[in-house]
């Protein structure tokens, strides 16, 4: 895919993010169904932006976003959530997502040697991805499983 780059989430995301965030789709596979309104979002996000145990970023084709990662650091350990614009779903952009997003989580926070992400058991697209990237599935429990990977 040309022009495909992953970058810094900034304030002029706010709306974007919004709109994924109440998507129906998202909300799916999402751990809370429940929409968002935008002052909690707005607050969310700031709060993300703003924090040095968070590594946000956002896919852009052609400078139009298309998806977002973000990393939540605590000591040496980053939990991923990450999603892809529905509009752009089945095009392999979440592999591409999460491929790129730890190769510059590695470069820019050094010191996280293990990441996870939590997936709903229906999201197989999901389970797919972090498989097909060396991830190992170390919990099961009720509808969500826990994917774990070193990275060095």
């Amino acid at each position: 895919m040309k022009d495909l780059k992953l970058r810094s989430a900034k304030l002029f995301d706010k709306e974007k993010t919004y709109e994924w965030a109440n998507d129906p789709l998202v909300r799916k596979f999402s751990f809370n169904n429940d929409p968002v309104s935008f002052e909690n979002h707005l607050k969310w996000f700031m709060e993300r932006l703003n924090s040095n145990h968070c590594a946000y970023y956002i896919l852009e084709i052609e400078e139009n976003a298309v998806g977002s990662i973000r990393f939540d650091i605590e000591k040496n350990t980053a939990k991923i959530n990450y999603l892809i614009d529905p509009e752009f779903t089945g095009k392999g952009l979440g592999t591409r997502i999460l491929k790129e997003g730890i190769d510059r989580l590695r470069s820019e926070k050094p010191s996280v040697r293990i990441i996870y992400g939590f997936v709903i058991k229906g999201n197989l697209a999901s389970i797919k991805i972090f498989e097909k990237l060396g991830f190992k599935m170390v919990l099961e429990n009720g509808s969500s499983l826990k994917f774990e990977k070193e990275i060095k």
